[in-house]
């Protein structure tokens, strides 16, 4: 089942009506990652609703699948890294963002980045420790 959170900016676009898309590729029953077939029957629903999206994690192992669709679709993507208490499951997640962002950057699939932002606005977390991610 595809969730879907939208913003719209300006004027609509018959083509492509909303500004931007926020995905996860987690199931909602779950915090399972779906399956690669099922990522894509998201994309192909999202892509006619608009031509961004913003992933909020790589933990999933299909974001590779997301970042290669989008890039041979015309899409492009903000691309972001959770932060959380666990130093552990920190360390994994930016390994992975940055092993993504030196495979997917120079396509240009990738706009723009978020690392953390969600764990300081919202979880309260110390600016130092998001901080000392981008080194």
């Amino acid at each position: 089942m595809l969730a879907l959170l939208a913003l719209t900016r300006g004027q609509v676009d018959p083509q492509s009506p909303l500004y931007g898309v926020a995905y996860s590729p987690f199931s909602t029953t779950a915090l399972l990652c779906l399956e690669d077939s099922e990522v894509i029957r998201d994309l192909q629903v999202v892509s006619r609703l608009s031509r961004r999206i913003r992933l909020y994690s790589v933990a999933c192992s299909n974001t590779r699948v997301v970042l290669q669709w989008c890039l041979q679709n015309s899409m492009s993507v903000m691309l972001g890294a959770w932060i959380t208490g666990d130093n552990a499951k920190n360390e994994e997640e930016f390994v992975e963002f940055s092993a993504l962002v030196r495979e997917f950057g120079p396509t240009g699939v990738i706009e723009s980045v978020a690392v953390g932002n969600e764990a300081i606005s919202v979880h309260g977390s110390n600016l130092a420790i998001v901080a000392d991610y981008l080194g």
